[in-house]
């Protein structure tokens, strides 16, 4: 075999292999299910039972080009408002079918990149302090909270707020072949 033949068989070689491991991003959108489970800490019911309220804000699950193409609502995307009834335990529970939009990675060895739906942030309230909001995003799969005092949106220190939450964390699964996000929180009352 000639040096030039082989020159091009090992180029030939580097193109196909470099092709397999190179990713390619597209655009996309996909279901999946958030769940966000809350937990008091040492939760003694009343005489008036505690309602929780959490909000899915309507931006979540738009892609970085969908903003500049029109609004959430040109999307079919709403704020989701729910409250629940805290039960007998201190839990309470939300659960919202969602549709996102991400840009892709796609790596042949690996697959699609990323697997589940992105992390929401989410703003919860109690029916014991309606002027008191929290914020809660998450990194690293833990809650990073602030808390506003509405209907001013004032920012107040987290240690003047009426709750406080103590602990979190967030899962992966897969629940009947769709992608989950499995919320964890944990509230104590200051």
């Amino acid at each position: 075999m000639s040096r030039n033949r082989l020159c091009s068989v090992c180029i030939g070689l580097l193109v196909l292999v470099s092709g397999l491991i190179t990713g390619c991003a597209f655009p996309g959108s996909s279901l999946g299910i958030l769940k966000l489970n809350g937990q008091i800490d040492d939760y003694r019911p009343s005489g008036e039972p505690l309602k929780v309220r959490a909000m899915l804000p309507k931006e979540y699950g738009l892609g970085g080009l969908d903003h500049a193409f029109g609004k959430p609502e040109d999307y079919g995307h709403s704020d989701r408002i729910e409250i629940e009834a805290v039960d007998a335990d201190g839990n309470f529970a939300f659960r919202h079918e969602v549709v996102y939009h991400i840009t892709f990675l796609l790596l042949p060895p690996l697959g699609v990149i990323p697997k589940t739906p992105p992390l929401p942030v989410y703003l919860v309230g109690f029916s014991d302090c309606h002027d008191e909001v929290y914020w809660v995003d998450f990194k690293r799969n833990k809650p990073i909270y602030r808390v506003y005092r509405m209907p001013q949106k004032q920012e107040i220190p987290l240690d003047k707020a009426r709750w406080t939450i103590s602990d979190g964390s967030v899962q992966e699964l897969d629940v009947d072949g769709r992608k989950t996000l499995d919320i964890t929180l944990r509230f104590k009352r200051t």
